[in-house]
């Protein structure tokens, strides 16, 4: 009538999930609930976020976890897609636009910073989903290396 109550726009968000299987929408809130856990330590430096080594690190946590979960993905763009899902329960209260983030992260990926906390994030995913069940501490470490 006056389109009070027109459908509701959605978000490209909206549409990441919409393309992800169940099981992956479910793992990959499991994987950013182990991030957020460290991610409690930066609430007072927000900008920190945007460095390099977060960004590495949070990309490799993810990616890791696309393989050691058996996530499916048939292709690039499919694991893409899963690690924007990640990354935006891992951003869900802030004011962090998931896609851009981590569009910007990719062109990062020849940077040596990217590429050490990519494999710090790589390899204390497998630590913390292996058999070992290690907590996983690298952005502590770093966050802490900062103050």
């Amino acid at each position: 009538m006056f389109g009070f109550f027109g459908k509701k726009k959605r978000s490209p968000l909206d549409a990441v999930f919409d393309a992800l299987d169940k099981q992956s929408v479910k793992s990959l809130g499991s994987v950013a609930n182990v991030l957020v856990t460290q991610l409690l330590h930066c609430r007072t430096r927000p900008a920190e976020l945007q460095s390099k080594f977060v960004r590495g690190y949070l990309f490799g946590f993810f990616d890791a976890a696309l393989q050691r979960l058996g996530l499916p993905y048939r292709s690039e763009q499919d694991a893409i897609l899963r690690i924007i899902a990640g990354h935006s329960f891992v951003f869900h209260d802030q004011n962090i636009d998931a896609i851009q983030y981590v569009k910007d992260s990719v062109n990062l990926q020849d940077d040596p910073t990217y590429k050490a906390a990519h494999q710090k994030g790589v390899d204390e995913l497998f630590e913390c989903f292996g058999a070992e069940e290690r907590q996983p501490l690298g952005l502590i470490k770093y966050f802490t290396e900062l103050d």
